[in-house]
């Protein structure tokens, strides 16, 4: 059953429902919704909506660092506009790299191996090009085993 209610400024919703027990009693209950809190609900649920950024699996929450540190890396900023700390986006790359490979994404090994193929894009030194040669080296060997 579907019904149509129009709801405008100072006006109020009163939402009825009735749930059924297994043994056969019935409840009944109402709620009151004023128009600016159905506005503000649905405000929160907009800005919600999208994918979980839940990752389950380390490889699954080492995937989204990579990301993140890659976009980072490359605009020398983070995705809220704040300045980065390259020495720490690459420590903790190197720091949180997980034991069980399964879970990486290609996205995530194709970001890896950019990042040692063309470091200039990533404004990588030497030095940080290098670990993060070592650190695929080593991730990749996980993979193969």
């Amino acid at each position: 059953m579907s019904n149509q209610v129009e709801l405008k400024p100072g006006q109020t919703l009163e939402i009825l429902t009735e749930e059924s027990s297994k043994n056969g009693i019935t409840t009944r209950s109402s709620q009151l919704v004023s128009h600016s809190k159905l506005l503000e609900l649905l405000n929160q649920k907009e800005s919600k909506r999208g994918r979980s950024r839940k990752s389950v699996t380390a490889g699954s929450k080492y995937s989204r660092a990579v990301s993140l540190a890659s976009r980072a890396l490359v605009t020398n900023t983070w995705s809220t506009g704040a300045p980065i700390n390259r020495e720490k986006i690459i420590q903790t790359l190197l720091d949180k790299a997980p034991v069980d490979v399964n879970g990486i994404t290609k996205k995530a090994w194709g970001s890896l191996v950019s990042m040692t193929m063309s470091p200039s894009s990533f404004n990588l030194s030497a030095t940080e090009q290098l670990q993060i040669k070592k650190l695929y080296e080593r991730l990749f060997s996980l993979q193969s085993n």
